[in-house]
């Protein structure tokens, strides 16, 4: 137990890409940490980790927040309840504002060097969450919001909707995932799915997570493709462009055309996954549909483990 000591009183490293809230969120973790290093557009995941461990000049320990989260400043002050060890990294849970799941995605992590050192998470899948020295945490310590942009959303989206459908970071056969699909992952990937639809911007997000499980299904995409960047947003690109040539001799109703649109592909991706895995992915399109669903089963996924 580290009973005296608190997430202040370590280093702290905010790590950015291109995410249209990275500055806002920068800026109010300089205010709660004045002395937070940033590592900014360090291409590839493993390569942005080291960038931001090169930064720290002292000590084994260190955290980081990713460009679209923030930390809680009242969890800054607690004092940290795990035992420092080294070779291991620990995540806290953050709240996902655009679907209200809370789990690692986006979330606050201590990290001991020699993790990052020797991080390669090409080779064990496509994420560091899956490492054996790699702790998930049942404390809540902040809010992502990858909602900022469409852009955003839809990259955030395609990259949860293909990674709550693996075991352990590899992948299986539709066969293999109807009989082994973890509870807790399903109903994850179900909420990437289906809310923030009634949203104009958050509606790319379960867009983006019912694309990118179709491609995987389909195997049109190479599972490591969700953690380009370059990739990912080229396929957003491409999808606008198909729906504003679909509307582009029809300006006088260019809106209605253009959510029209979207809706039909929505639904067109929705209807190949309940078939393909025989799950139902409700498409609802009103507030107030949400307000009301997310007290019937978003909080009993506070205790969300991807696993």
């Amino acid at each position: 137990m580290t009973d005296t000591l608190t997430p202040r009183d370590l280093p702290w490293v905010f790590i950015s890409f291109r995410e249209p809230n990275a500055n806002a969120n920068w800026l109010k973790l300089k205010q709660q940490i004045p002395e937070a290093y940033r590592s900014h557009g360090v291409v590839g995941i493993d390569q942005a980790h080291r960038a931001a461990a090169a930064l720290v000049p002292f000590g084994e320990y260190f955290f980081t927040l990713d460009g679209d989260s923030t930390v809680w400043e009242h969890w800054l002050n607690t004092p940290l309840t795990i035992t420092l060890e080294p070779y291991t990294a620990w995540c806290w849970r953050s709240r996902n504002v655009i679907n209200g799941l809370t789990y690692g995605n986006g979330g606050v992590k201590l990290w001991h060097r020699s993790v990052i050192e020797h991080m390669n998470s090409h080779c064990n899948g496509v994420d560091f969450c899956w490492q054996p020295n790699y702790v998930s945490l049942n404390q809540t310590a902040g809010e992502t919001n990858p909602g900022a942009s469409e852009r955003q959303a839809f990259i955030a989206g395609a990259r949860e909707g293909v990674k709550l459908m693996l075991n352990r970071g590899q992948m299986q056969t539709v066969r293999q995932l109807l009989m082994n699909w973890n509870p807790h992952n399903r109903s994850a990937w179900l909420i990437w799915c289906t809310r923030g639809a009634h949203d104009a911007t958050h509606k790319w997000a379960p867009f983006g997570a019912r694309y990118g499980a179709t491609q995987l299904l389909m195997g049109n995409w190479d599972l490591t493709a969700i953690n380009d960047w370059y990739f990912l947003s080229s396929e957003f690109d491409s999808l606008q462009h198909s729906m504003q040539h679909n509307i582009e001799n029809n300006m006088k109703f260019q809106t209605i055309c253009e959510l029209q649109n979207w809706r039909l592909q929505y639904e067109q991706l929705g209807e190949y996954l309940q078939q393909v895995l025989d799950v139902y992915l409700p498409n609802c399109y009103d507030i107030e549909f949400w307000q009301w669903i997310q007290q019937c089963y978003v909080h009993k996924l506070e205790t969300f483990h991807r696993v």
